[in-house]
């Protein structure tokens, strides 16, 4: 059957004249009615006697967004008029609960791609290659390789300690290559529980599991076309592993309680602050993986091995920082003496929370010296600071780092406020990296989580 395309002007007809007015209109017979146009019903005037036509106008936000007729035989209705315009106004009103429920929906959505493109122009502009911050020679060198490895789909991977940067030059890798426009997806392997992180990874289908009530798009789905950044690689449990390497050598993922292999189009991006190749030999990183992650791999030299940086990295931070707490901060020149002096165990994070901490308690807008606890003598509260003033601070700041228990000690059942302490200074230790702290600590990185939000410790933003 097809469909006519029909249309009327405003106060055309009476359909035309319902819209205008917004209010129903009932025609007795409409062979009597020289307004009835009949657009959709055409034929001989003597064929409507008897016939009868009701219209009720369709509102949303006290606006005639439709209407609806209908067409009927007098004889042949059992209802009376009031109660057929009764009906009629129940399902005028249905319709514009509905279409008031998508006008909202189709503005949130107009507003969520306006803000999604905005986002995504926002990071595309952060992340070109031009602005991540690189004076040092052998950066320098990094960004060039960077830049050609972003016109290819080839697997990276980023190689250093804990936050030298090596989310950051995964994104300027996705965001300068032909995938920008797609998601770009994080995962730390090392946050997830082993139970849980095949499930992030691939998804599951309904049923696969108590509690899997309906079916579930995994990461490398949901960066179809885009790209996938596994932190902390060298985390991963050997039986994932096997699956990545499907994943790598195939492109194709089987989900969770599936049978159906799935062909996927992601560009993969791997890092990790641990010693592969000595994981290889002990077993407990496969080889064959190994290989196929590191088609390229790049090495991020640590901070203290490129203090040419902290002068340009200092200026960035601050400017993010004085947008983030209203204030326009500066600093001052023989900050940067105190600040090139250090060695930065934590690496830029740690920079950036140490600027943060001063930017925070400093009494004036110009960074000094003396907003710094090292400069005072005193160890430093986000991470170990050198050099040390004497033999003495020094072996004080060893005291501190042995203070830190293994597994035993800690399930020894301390009290509350002793684990708070314990807990705190691992993170401070490791440069608020959850994940080596864990290690440190003997625990998982569920566990670390957990009690990071049961004693309210507060992560200084990275």
């Amino acid at each position: 059957m097809e469909l006519a395309t029909l249309s009327y002007s405003t106060g055309e007809g009476i359909i035309g004249k319902t819209f205008r007015t917004g209010l129903p209109i009932f025609i007795p017979d409409i062979s009597q009615e020289p307004d009835f146009l009949r657009k959709i019903k055409q034929g001989d005037k003597n064929r409507d006697k008897g016939v009868s036509f009701i219209c009720i106008p369709v509102k949303y936000k006290k606006n005639v967004v439709g209407i609806i007729g209908a067409e009927f035989e007098n004889k042949k209705i059992t209802f009376t008029v009031n109660e057929l315009t009764t009906l009629l106004k129940m399902i005028s009103d249905i319709i514009g609960e509905a279409v008031n429920k998508y006008g909202k929906l189709r503005a949130e959505n107009e507003l969520l791609k306006t803000e999604n493109i905005r986002l995504k122009a926002e990071l595309e502009k952060n992340y070109k290659i031009k602005n991540v911050i690189a004076i040092n020679k052998q950066m320098q060198k990094i960004l060039k390789d960077i830049k050609k490895l972003a016109q290819t789909d080839v697997t990276v991977l980023l190689r250093g300690e804990s936050g030298t940067g090596k989310e950051v030059l995964a994104k300027a890798i996705h965001f300068n290559s032909k995938r920008k426009n797609r998601s770009f997806i994080a995962i730390n392997c090392a946050a997830l529980p082993e139970s849980l992180i095949e499930a992030e990874l691939f998804g599951y289908e309904k049923g696969a599991f108590t509690g899997a009530s309906s079916l579930k798009k995994g990461k490398f789905e949901l960066a179809s076309k885009g790209t996938i950044f596994l932190d902390e690689i060298g985390d991963m449990p050997l039986e994932l592993q096997a699956k990545l390497l499907r994943v790598l050598q195939e492109r194709e993922i089987t989900r969770l309680g599936g049978n159906k292999p799935l062909k996927v189009d992601v560009r993969i991006i791997a890092a990790t602050n641990r010693n592969l190749e000595e994981m290889v030999s002990n077993g407990t990183f496969r080889e064959d993986l190994y290989y196929r992650l590191s088609v390229v791999s790049i090495y991020i030299p640590p901070l203290k091995d490129r203090k040419d940086d902290i002068p340009a990295l200092t200026e960035f931070i601050l400017k993010k920082l004085s947008e983030r707490h209203n204030r326009k901060i500066t600093i001052a020149p023989e900050t940067f003496s105190l600040l090139m002096k250090c060695d930065w165990p934590g690496n830029v994070r740690q920079l950036e929370n140490c600027l943060e901490r001063a930017v925070i308690f400093a009494d004036s807008e110009t960074l000094k010296p003396s907003d710094f606890p090292c400069a005072e003598g005193k160890l430093c509260p986000l991470a170990s600071i050198v050099p040390f003033k004497n033999e003495t601070e020094k072996q004080q700041h060893k005291k501190a780092d042995t203070s830190i228990p293994t597994e035993k000690k800690l399930y020894a059942k301390p009290k509350p406020e002793e684990e708070k302490q314990l807990i705190e200074n691992a993170l401070r230790k490791t440069g608020y990296c959850q994940a080596k702290a864990a290690r440190l600590l003997g625990m998982t990185p569920r566990q670390i989580n957990y009690r990071i939000k049961k004693y309210n410790i507060k992560i200084p933003k990275i």
